[in-house]
């Protein structure tokens, strides 16, 4: 598991996706439920580019806890 610890928002790879304008995938992270829990997931950030401008992320989420 990679981190324990929020990202500072510089550093986390879903607001890369929006400042870089290129897709950002991580295989091993851990979110936290409600419960605090642990939940291991990987992920893909892809930006959505309208004329060269990015307007948004479609971010897709994987439970890899099993």
């Amino acid at each position: 598991m990679r981190r324990l610890s929020p990202y500072p928002n510089e550093e986390c790879p879903i607001y890369a996706a929006f400042r870089q304008g290129k897709v950002k995938t991580v295989d091993d992270e851990v979110f936290w439920a409600k419960d605090n829990k642990p939940i291991r997931v990987e992920y893909t950030s892809t930006p959505i580019v309208d004329s060269g401008v990015v307007v948004g992320a479609v971010i897709v989420f994987r439970d890899i806890t099993a």
